[in-house]
């Protein structure tokens, strides 16, 4: 049966974490590599900003109407009315005001806006300040997007235990954020980067990839680690993993998470060093038939990880096999 508290959590998990991913990749990826670069084509720098500025608008775009409708739907479902009924007698109004969930998004929704209002202020601030307002704009994304582990099972969690399965789940989504919403302005960035390329095979493009695997590896390790201590409390210590719905979502997820990870390991392993034996010998053929394997793997890799969002979304609303009630938030 349709339910679109799945499909709302589904755009704002997504949206959130391609807000975060973006500014990873800005801080840890592609500057570090600008700042460096001896020969580096100004306008490529400039594209790469721009690129990157656009997809956290079009995140936030997404993200704060979607946050908006996972509340509304909420308040219905809560009180067993229709959408419109919930916004006319209160219901939407009692739960942004009376319950952690409400408390929660209030706090988000300001972190949105104090987000769109730096994303403003580094259009037309001085190039002095552009790295520390990088900064600034980049820790309001990362808590956006950590905030949203109180509005999973893990709030519902008292205790030492309810802590640690807590930070597990930051942990869990701010290293998604930076290797799954890294893909994405990775993608952006290959496509950019392929006509540079064809022309003049260049170092450049190679540093880019070897500063995004390294995150990449640090990402998939927390996510793996996380993701186990997220399943130990959920599924009443690996008890409720097998023979229960929620042990299947988590099995889905977990192979999926998988593949994932087996497409990664062949874009390190075996295709970005034929990328950069093409650059050291100067074939340009061989690096664009490279580097457009590994453009395809990663478009792949980004269509895998959004049925994995969607998965998330699911388990967001289906019952835990370690809890002996049912939280929707």
């Amino acid at each position: 049966m349709f339910d679109p508290l799945i499909v709302v959590r589904t755009i704002h998990f997504a949206a959130a974490i391609a807000v975060a991913g973006a500014f990873a990749f800005s801080l840890f990826v592609v500057e570090p590599v600008w700042s460096g670069a001896r020969s580096l084509p100004p306008e490529m720098a400039a594209s790469a900003r721009q690129h990157l500025t656009r997809l956290v608008w079009l995140g936030l775009a997404f993200a704060v109407p979607s946050g908006i409708a996972w509340l509304l739907v909420l308040a219905a479902q809560i009180g067993d009315v229709p959408l419109s009924d919930a916004l006319r007698d209160g219901t939407a109004w009692a739960v942004l005001t009376d319950t952690q969930f409400g408390v929660v998004w209030e706090l988000r929704a300001a972190l949105a806006l104090v987000l769109a209002a730096l994303l403003l202020m580094r259009q037309r601030t001085t190039v002095r300040w552009q790295r520390w307002l990088r900064i600034v704009t980049a820790t309001s994304a990362v808590l956006l997007l950590g905030s949203l582990a109180w509005a999973g099972h893990a709030a519902a969690v008292v205790g030492i235990g309810g802590s640690l399965h807590l930070l597990s789940d930051i942990a869990h989504l701010l290293a998604a954020g930076a290797w799954l919403g890294g893909l994405v302005p990775l993608l952006l960035f290959m496509r950019q980067a392929e006509s540079a390329l064809a022309q003049q095979p260049s170092a450049l493009p190679c540093l880019v990839l070897n500063r995004f695997s390294a995150l990449g590896i640090a990402a998939v390790a927390t996510v793996a680690a996380s993701g186990l201590v997220n399943a130990w409390f959920l599924t009443d210590h690996m008890r409720g993993l097998f023979g229960t719905d929620y042990g299947a979502l988590i099995l889905i997820k977990s192979g999926l998470f998988g593949i994932m990870f087996c497409i990664a390991s062949i874009n390190r392993v075996r295709i970005t060093p034929r990328i950069a034996a093409a650059v050291e010998a100067d074939d340009p053929v061989l690096a664009i038939s490279a580097w457009r394997q590994l453009r395809t793997n990663t478009a792949v890799e980004i269509a895998i990880g959004l049925v994995i969002i969607y998965v998330v979304g699911v388990l967001g609303v289906t019952m835990p096999s370690g809890h002996t009630h049912l939280s929707f938030l």
